[in-house]
């Protein structure tokens, strides 16, 4: 199983529908643009990413598993109201994962890059919040240990993430003198 991406036409997107230039696919990320200007080359870096983010975003799902272990081991020395809030928020970014990596959205486009973005900043702030609380129990050493390795792994696979948009053959980084020049027919949204 991985995830759906589809490309929009940016003559049907923007109501433009005159536009001369034959094909640019344009890659919007964290407020940067790339484009291609060979559709073959965008069409092997396209199916490249499809199954390396859904690798990734995966691989992320793993970790949303060790923090139910997380809430329910830190018990005798979590508050029930944060040990309440933390299970909502894990229950919320469970479902949502399920959603965009099983296709059940809503009819909604999600963005990859976002989601991946969302959901690694979520497990970074609850790790960050047991590892805090753990450091001041000692019977709860091993606990921590074992967390800030999580975290120090979860670091590496927001760089894999970030690699997968740099090195790319074909692909151009967007400069204020192109946007003029370039007239982008094929957007594909991944932050």
């Amino acid at each position: 199983m991985s995830i759906n991406f589809s490309i929009k036409d940016y003559r049907d997107y923007c109501h433009e529908p005159h536009k001369k230039k034959p094909y640019f696919l344009t890659v919007n990320s964290n407020g940067e643009r790339f484009y291609f200007s060979n559709k073959k080359k965008a069409e092997r870096w396209l199916s490249k990413f499809s199954k390396e983010s859904t690798e990734l975003y995966k691989e992320l799902g793993s970790y949303l598993s060790s923090l139910y272990e997380l809430n329910i081991s830190c018990v005798d020395i979590i508050s029930f109201v944060n040990f309440q809030k933390k299970r909502n928020d894990i229950d919320y970014y469970c479902e949502r994962y399920w959603r965009v990596l099983r296709g059940y959205t809503s009819g909604i486009a999600v963005e990859i890059g976002t989601e991946l973005y969302k959901l690694f900043n979520f497990i970074q702030s609850q790790q960050e919040f047991y590892r805090k609380l753990l450091r001041s129990h000692n019977r709860y050493n091993l606990k921590y240990h074992s967390i800030r390795v999580q975290i120090k792994q979860l670091k590496r696979l927001k760089t894999d993430f970030d690699l997968l948009l740099t090195d790319v053959d074909g692909m151009k980084k967007v400069t204020k003198t192109d946007v003029d020049i370039i007239h982008s027919e094929l957007i594909l949204d991944i932050a």
